[in-house]
């Protein structure tokens, strides 16, 4: 995780305690990033969801992985908390 995004999160610190619970950790984050959707928007629906959840450390978190590491805007960052979608669909107004 260090060499991934330059530090390590508070969270993998904290399971470090335990060599089982950092692996489990590790293996769980490993096969997410294998699914069907691809990081930009792996990282838009956790800054929507951080801020449901007021998470002060997850919205830090993902606000920091999604800036420097997936390379959104900071305006798009904003939208996405704000759960909006992170484009422009079109909407007419009638």
């Amino acid at each position: 995780m260090k060499a991934r995004l330059g530090k390590a999160p508070n969270l993998y610190l904290l399971a470090a305690n335990s060599p089982a619970a950092l692996d489990g950790l590790l293996a769980l984050s490993g096969a997410l990033s294998k699914g069907a959707l691809d990081a930009a928007t792996r990282e838009r629906i956790a800054l929507a969801i951080a801020n449901v959840n007021g998470c002060d450390y997850c919205n830090a978190a993902h606000g920091y992985i999604a800036k420097n590491l997936v390379k959104l805007s900071d305006e798009e960052i904003a939208r996405n908390r704000r759960g909006e979608p992170p484009y422009s669909i079109g909407v007419v107004d009638r």
